[in-house]
């Protein structure tokens, strides 16, 4: 498994935890996460960090924590599009 889908997957999983949101929120997530793989894509490599916060620490089984300089590192050098979604 590369390290992209891994990141995008863990993305999502901090997405769907968490508070109660409102009623628009689920939209707005999807929202984001498509302009989000359109940026990746389309190579916008300096709007593909902002999905992640800053203080992000990116744990995966079997792979070294990540934090945001890391994460974003993997995405900015990965030349295979994303397309889960």
């Amino acid at each position: 498994m590369t390290a992209v889908p891994v990141l995008a997957a863990f993305a999502l999983c901090l997405l769907s935890s968490g508070p109660s949101l409102g009623e628009d929120t689920p939209v707005e997530i999807e929202n984001t996460l498509t302009r989000w793989m359109a940026d990746f894509n389309a190579g916008k490599t300096e709007r593909v960090c902002d999905l992640f916060a800053a203080d992000v620490r990116a744990d995966f089984r079997g792979h070294p924590t990540r934090d945001h300089k890391a994460v974003c590192g993997l995405l900015t050098k990965s030349d295979r599009p994303f397309a889960c979604l």
